[in-house]
């Protein structure tokens, strides 16, 4: 049997032993504990954000800002309102799962609104816009929403865009108004002219009171050569937006002498001169072409020349002397007049149809030919042209576009016009090296 003493030795070496092989595990429980914690901490914090927290808000000030940017033209504001409603967004979308057009369909166009102003998006930014566009549902959207986004796409030029949320606008019914002004001004850019009219004729009947329809169907009107339904227009125009009269009178009254309408053309210049008699004395040019149409051919011809002793190169004074001289035939001196036309305006097409016909009357066929030819070579110009200023107008970034305007009126003889156009197209390429 071993003494006390050795007995306490050995159990001082059993708990020295014990203590060398283990370590204390209320650490480790505490960090675990911390992590537990941490973990239900941070779901409880996202449970909140996305199912406990309103965060309607946050869509609601997104969009009173992008409404305020919609309804602007000053560009420093609408930077201020989208950058300060992309935020917002980005957050609503967070504690939503991303579920929600509205707020994606306003990202969009809160991204494109800073790359518009700012040109300097990073690279792959109008990938990742474009995508995002591809995720909303217009259906799902409210028209207001669909219409404030439209008009914000409109100052970015994304016109395709536009369209299709202005068709998504139309198809909900509601809004009817203000979706139709916008799908007026919007589908005349793109050059859907039928569509303008149709938007229009509804609008009339909407608010019979309202200029702005009419507006925009004299502008189609005018491109196609339509001149009934272009008085139709003016006298609209004339009559419910008095404060454009002066502006509109004397486009209605040249418009009814082109068609030969001697008394209505009288009646409205007679209304036009008791309304503006100042404005009405500073237009002899109109005066002559109506006192010629009413077959009052000498006093015609002296107001005719009253406005060429002003301007010598007045296209439509000298267009009238000629005529006049033609029907006294007096053919050499009318073939003097034309012929000096053709020189100051070389893309007056009815200025090469008026000398062919002199040239006729004179019994110089191989010259009428030539003139009546060139008369229906500037009209099919005339036609691509405007086509192309139409395409150069919706597309701002188009080159080629420009570049062939620059080709057509080099064509004309238009070197001035022609040489603004390729400065544009050049100014274009430039920018993309």
């Amino acid at each position: 049997m071993s003494s006390p003493k050795a007995r306490d030795s050995n159990r001082s070496a059993e708990r020295t032993t014990r203590g060398a092989g283990s370590r204390p595990i209320w650490p480790a429980l505490l960090v675990v504990s911390l992590l537990v914690l941490g973990a239900v901490a941070f779901i409880g914090v996202t449970a909140w954000r996305t199912f406990g927290r309103d965060v309607e808000p946050l869509l609601a000030e997104s969009r009173t800002l992008l409404e305020g940017a919609a309804d602007t033209n000053s560009q420093t504001l609408q930077l201020q309102q989208v950058r300060a409603a992309e935020p917002l967004l980005r957050e609503y979308l967070l504690a939503t799962g991303r579920q929600q057009s509205t707020a994606k369909l306003f990202l969009c166009a809160c991204l494109m609104m800073q790359d518009n102003i700012m040109q300097d998006s990073p690279i792959g930014q109008g990938m990742v816009t474009d995508e995002l566009l591809n995720e909303v549902k217009p259906s799902e959207c409210a028209t207001q929403d669909l219409l404030t986004a439209a008009k914000l796409f409109v100052h970015t030029r994304r016109l395709t865009q536009t369209d299709w949320l202005i068709g998504a606008a139309l198809q909900k019914g509601d809004e009817r108004e203000p979706v139709l002004r916008l799908a007026a001004k919007v589908r005349y850019d793109l050059g859907r002219e039928d569509d303008v009219l149709e938007h229009c004729a509804e609008l009339a009947r909407l608010n019979p009171r309202d200029p702005q329809p009419w507006k925009w169907m004299a502008y189609v009107h005018e491109d196609r050569g339509y001149l009934e339904p272009l008085i139709e227009a003016y006298s609209k125009l004339v009559e419910l937006s008095p404060e454009d009269a002066d502006e509109v009178w004397p486009l209605l009254i040249q418009t009814l002498i082109e068609t030969g309408q001697a008394a209505e053309a009288r009646q409205q210049f007679d209304q036009w001169e008791a309304r503006s008699p100042q404005l009405a004395a500073k237009s002899p040019l109109t005066q002559a072409q109506l006192l010629h149409l009413e077959g009052n051919a000498p006093e015609a011809l002296r107001l005719a020349e009253l406005a060429l002793q002003d301007d010598p190169a007045e296209p439509a004074a000298l267009m009238l002397k000629g005529k006049i001289l033609l029907a006294q035939s007096k053919l050499e001196p009318a073939i003097e007049v034309f012929e000096k036309l053709v020189q100051i305006a070389p893309t007056y097409s009815n200025a090469y149809y008026a000398l062919g016909q002199a040239y006729a009357r004179h019994g110089d066929k191989q010259q009428a030919e030539n003139y009546l030819a060139q008369h229906q070579r500037l009209l099919t110009l005339s036609v691509r042209i405007h086509s192309l200023e139409r395409r150069a107008g919706r597309n701002p970034t188009d080159a080629d576009v420009r570049l062939e305007l620059a080709q057509l009126y080099e064509e004309l003889g238009n070197a001035e016009v022609a040489q603004r156009w390729k400065h544009a197209a050049e100014s274009l390429q430039n920018r993309r090296q």
